[in-house]
């Protein structure tokens, strides 16, 4: 347990080290907008994580100088830069999500268990005595095989090193050629940077937020009902790269957003944008779903700013270069790459010879038109099953593991009470409209809105009738449901925001702290989870803090500038 911690914290700490070095290194291009600097925090750690593993493909044992060099060069810089400017400016994201490191962490070993953490976190939170598949580990392997020189084919299974995208496994080679030396283990090294990195979706989320003009007070609250949550607890311990791909997801919306807003120049912001997808790609490959909403802001950019051919010339070359090795790798390496586009657009499970696009012809050649119709809806019911609150009120294993198996698989499920939240606000919105009177928060609702053609589209491509579930999904809608519902109500009402956390939190523990195999209860895991909460509301107190300081300084600002002077101060405000 004292392993797993001091890990977890040194590589939380590593992770804020790079991103904040990232935001100071481009604060010239964010000054004016701040959300924009927490998002090239989150895409320069995952440039750093990228090109980790490209050198150690390319040499391993370069791989391992460029390790202790990067690390020993944001040290320095740290310093020079003058970090804690960056730590002063956002202290409730930083506590934030080192609450979250810390109650997660200590929920996950709130029970004596001797067993490996990749092992303890595939089935401390299933919903049956199976634990969850092994591919928590996938990264850990790639990195071992990447940093050994060895050929990734046959990586683990039937599957191959080529199968999967592999940017995750670049922090791992670094941090064992770094920190093994001090005495951790390789395993609980690479869980611990997992957790730290699955955890930027905490700052990802906030600069959405703020880019949407939520104040910092309800932003704040806003992540933590979203961590309150157990997709979020699940996903984020169970260190497949899902979260970090969906906060370069939203990175890259965010900035999208800014450049509708006409905010920052088209020039650097669309490359920009591109880049954070492009990794988010390189992450997990559901982050393709998420292409109708990144198309529709980024065509809306587009017409709103000018010099728009070089801005999308200049951001198709970022995307080629960053992207174009993975393709070699597939095709040249480890080929052929496609396992999981034959199985998730195709149907095709077991590992066969033909293409990606003649498997594609022969499957969908075999199916009649009712044949298809009926497999995308049951898509549809599989993301939206009616059945996700079955066991809601029970304490038995049954009802416990029902509750546990709807929350994994749909959709509806893994939204707990935002599934509610977003039904009260269409009803609200639709008697607003009747009565003809103003939608307030528009802005948010047009966010979620985005986000139903990139639903569909998950449903419509899925070739196998119910293979929309979960992790076999984007966890991008989710955190958008979750804050910008979340944002819609507790930007009016202060009070019901504070209770939706405390609903939320009381049903992810009623239904996750009950463990089927438990042992006893580790003190030192109370503590941890203990610390967390006080942390999150260590931060809560920071955001309000921040948020009566802000409205304080707007309140001055407008009382003591004339109009004239007054009008673009007001539009970087809202920005930021």
């Amino acid at each position: 347990m004292v392993e797993i911690l001091v890990a977890g914290v040194l590589m939380f700490a590593l992770i804020a080290l790079v991103a904040g070095v990232s935001a100071e290194l481009t604060r010239p291009l964010w000054r004016r907008v701040p959300p924009l600097g927490i998002c090239c925090a989150v895409i320069g750690v995952a440039s750093v994580a990228w090109l980790q593993f490209l050198v150690s493909w390319a040499n391993p044992v370069a791989g391992r100088y460029f390790a202790f060099a990067w690390v020993i060069t944001f040290v320095l810089l740290a310093g020079t830069l003058r970090i804690w400017r960056t730590v002063r400016e956002n202290p409730a994201i930083i506590l934030l999500a080192f609450g979250f490191l810390l109650a997660y962490l200590g929920l996950t070993y709130l029970w004596v268990d001797g067993a490996a953490p990749y092992d303890i976190t595939a089935l401390r939170f299933s919903f049956g005595d199976q634990p969850y598949p092994v591919d928590n580990a996938l990264s850990w392997l790639m990195a071992a095989r990447i940093q050994g020189g060895e050929n990734t084919h046959g990586l683990m299974l039937d599957w191959n090193g080529g199968d999967r995208p592999p940017l995750q496994a670049g922090p791992i080679i670094a941090v064992e050629a770094v920190f093994s030396s001090l005495g951790f283990s390789q395993t609980v090294l690479s869980f611990a940077v997992g957790v730290a990195l699955q955890l930027l979706w905490v700052p990802a989320l906030w600069a959405l937020l703020r880019m949407m003009s939520v104040d910092r007070r309800v932003t704040a609250m806003a992540v933590v009902f979203s961590g309150a949550t157990a997709t979020m607890l699940i996903n984020t311990v169970y260190t497949w790269p899902k979260l970090l791909s969906a906060a370069l997801v939203i990175a890259s919306l965010t900035i999208l957003i800014a450049l509708l807003r006409r905010l920052v120049p088209l020039a650097w912001g669309l490359p920009l944008a591109a880049l954070s997808f492009t990794l988010a790609m390189l992450c997990h490959g559901a982050a393709a779903l998420l292409l109708p909403a990144i198309g529709v802001l980024g065509v809306l950019a587009l017409v709103r700013n000018s010099h728009r051919v070089r801005a999308v010339l200049v951001s198709a070359a970022v995307v080629a270069v960053v992207y174009l090795p993975w393709t070699a790798y597939q095709r040249f390496v480890d080929p052929p790459g496609d396992r999981l586009l034959k199985w998730h657009l195709a149907g095709v499970v077991q590992v066969d010879d033909r293409s990606f696009p003649r498997a594609l012809v022969d499957s969908y050649g075999s199916l009649s038109l009712p044949e298809w119709v009926a497999n995308k809806l049951t898509n549809l019911a599989t993301i939206f099953d009616p059945n996700v609150f079955a066991g809601l009120g029970g304490a038995d294993q049954a009802d416990i593991g029902a509750h546990r198996f709807h929350e994994y698989y749909n959709t509806t499920g893994a939204l707990s009470i935002t599934a509610l939240l977003l039904v009260g606000i269409a009803i609200s919105v639709l008697v607003q409209r009747i009565r003809r009177r103003p939608v307030r928060n528009a802005s948010l609702l047009k966010l979620m809105l985005l986000m139903v053609p990139c639903i569909l589209l998950w449903a419509l491509v899925f070739f196998q009738p119910g293979g929309t579930v979960v992790h076999q999904g984007s966890h991008v809608w989710i955190l958008v449901f979750f804050g910008c519902s979340f944002a819609w109500i507790a930007q009016r009402w202060r009070w019901a925001g504070i209770a939706l956390i405390v609903a939320q939190a009381a049903v992810t523990l009623w239904f996750y702290v009950p463990f089927y195999h438990h042992t006893d209860v580790r003190p030192a895991g109370v503590v941890i989870l203990v610390a967390g909460i006080a942390a999150l509301i260590v931060a809560l107190r920071a955001a309000r803090r921040s948020s009566q300081a802000a409205e304080i300084s707007g309140t001055t600002t407008r009382n003591t500038r004339p109009a004239a002077m007054t009008r673009k101060p007001e539009v970087e405000n809202r920005a930021s």
